[in-house]
């Protein structure tokens, strides 16, 4: 019999055996409990300290056993790392695109991957390589029956999403690159979406969550390249701001498809014989990305069920991190067994899902199902304006570099669905739609120092009486009311000049509320 000494160390032995195996997301379990902010931003920390612990000597990721994916680590370590908070000017970012720039990839992938990181740390020296891996990837493109898709080598039959992805974050910095390429791109995964909604693997029937889920990201970039570059101005040269609003169907589709299968415990799929555990991480990934790029909080079933992908994602994932070294490891395939992947994989998620949110558009008709009526004011018509304007901001100088935007379902909202956005946008046009409890809601939100910015669009034949009318609702005894703002005013000189130089007179006209205490609105007038 074992004495006491001899159990006790076979007990702890056991301990750390498990513990050890705690950052293991091979097999699915039930989902985690809410997490709070405190708990991501320390799984992050954690996640961030074990992966520069990894960087070799000269700089790179690598991994004995696969010499071949030294590029792909160390690319998307980096790529990780910078969205975690580590500025392009730390030294270890910095051996890392030492090692970067002296690689000359021919994978699509590798160069898809190589775009995203170098555009990611902007630095005015990569503009040279960013040029050299577009033209590399647009001149690979192949015709014929595999128009629109990827082909570098036997083993890469169809990495479009991933070359779709590098070109975009590349045109993000300025080059350029031609929308025939992404017209052939986007036509090639419309072709491939099933009927319902979702994206399979060529050799299967059925559709899966991780290629879903890169797949509508692949639509949303290219289908945003494509508007940008269309010239909306009217017969007199000057911007169209009334055209016909724009929903994509195709991407529609495809989230309701994650709304009706979604998941963070494993990658979900139409087949009920699928592993879930094949390509979960690479999903988890996917993911973030569709809900940062389409705006959304919310997954939506076709039954209308919500469900919050950063909230359950985030807790699952710090559930299941290895809590002495900070990593992760998935199943053995896919290269996920491989802990610096796989926490490459889960700090992206965890990170990027914590782009600070610059404005909230407050919409009516964002569910599905019953209640999705063809409302005046339905969501993602137009998201483009808040897209543009989250992307522009972030190139300003003192402000973050990665801002984002999220859609407000009304119909549904919450004090804290609004307390999200420090600035929300309405069309005065939906003013009207806006019932009791959501006046009282919007109400509560300027009290507590949010900033509702009311535009005057085409929908609405007098937005000046709308907003006014709204304004009544918002104070029923009347003690906020609009009044002109004078060219004094901050508003004239918060960001960028609005009145002229000489003169200091307004160059638009700004309505705000009297008092200047009372709650912040404001909108512009018709000029």
């Amino acid at each position: 019999m074992p004495d006491r000494f001899t159990a006790v160390r076979f007990f702890v032995l056991l301990l750390c055996v498990c513990l050890m195996a705690g950052g293991s997301l091979s097999v699915p379990v039930r989902a985690a409990e809410p997490v709070t902010r405190d708990a991501v931003l320390n799984s992050i920390e954690q996640a961030r300290h074990y992966l520069l612990k990894q960087q070799q000597t000269d700089g790179s990721w690598q991994l004995a056993a696969r010499p071949q994916q030294t590029l792909v680590l160390t690319s998307f370590t980096l790529h990780a790392l910078l969205h975690a908070g580590m500025t392009p000017e730390a030294p270890e970012i910095q051996r890392g695109l030492k090692w970067l720039r002296q690689q000359d990839p021919v994978k699509t992938h590798e160069i898809a991957l190589m775009l995203e990181t170098l555009a990611t740390a902007g630095e005015p020296q990569d503009l040279v390589l960013l040029k050299r891996f577009t033209e590399k990837l647009e001149s690979g493109q192949s015709e014929g029956t595999n128009d629109g898709a990827w082909s570098f080598g036997n083993s890469e039959k169809n990495y479009a999403h991933y070359a779709a992805l590098g070109l975009y974050e590349a045109a993000q910095q300025g080059v350029a690159v031609q929308s025939a390429t992404w017209q052939r791109a986007r036509e090639h995964w419309l072709k491939r979406q099933r009927a319902d909604g979702g994206w399979g693997s060529q050799n299967s029937q059925y559709s899966r969550g991780g290629i879903t889920a890169a797949g509508i990201a692949y639509l949303v970039s290219t289908q945003h390249q494509l508007r940008a570059a269309q010239a909306d101005l009217n017969a007199a040269g000057k911007p169209d701001c009334c055209g016909l609003p724009f929903r994509d169907e195709a991407v529609e589709a495809g989230c309701r498809w994650l709304g009706d299968h979604f998941t963070v415990t494993h990658n979900p799929s139409a087949d009920p014989l699928a592993d879930g555990s094949v390509g979960y991480l690479y999903y988890l990934y996917c993911l973030e990305r569709v809900g940062r790029l389409t705006g959304r909080r919310y997954f939506i079933s076709s039954t209308g069920q919500r469900h919050d992908w950063y909230s359950e994602g985030a807790a699952y994932l710090v559930a299941h991190q290895n809590p002495i070294t900070g990593a992760w490891k998935g199943a053995p395939v896919l290269l996920e067994d491989c802990e610096i992947l796989a926490t490459s994989y889960a700090l992206h998620f965890l990170a990027r899902g914590l782009t600070p949110i610059l404005v909230g558009r407050l919409e009516w008709g964002t569910g599905t199902g019953a209640d999705q009526a063809d409302l005046p004011g339905s969501a993602h018509d137009t998201p483009a304006a808040a897209w543009n304007l989250a992307q522009f901001t972030s190139r300003l100088k003192g402000w973050p570099k990665r801002l984002t935007w999220q859609s407000i379902d009304m119909q549904r909202a919450g004090p804290e669905d609004l307390g999200l956005a420090p600035v929300v946008v309405l069309d005065v046009a939906d003013a009207g739609l806006l019932t009791e409890p959501q006046t009282r809601l919007l109400r509560d939100y300027l009290q507590q120092g949010g900033f509702l910015f009311a535009v005057g669009g085409c929908r609405s034949p007098s937005p000046d009486l709308a907003m006014q009318s709204l304004v009544a609702r918002l104070y029923p005894e009347g003690e906020t009311q609009l009044r002109k703002l004078e060219g004094s005013h901050p508003v004239y000189r918060s960001e960028f000049p609005l009145s002229d130089r000489q003169s200091g007179a307004p160059l638009v006209e700004l309505w705000g509320p009297r008092p200047a205490a009372e709650p912040r609105l404001s909108m512009p007038q018709k000029t």
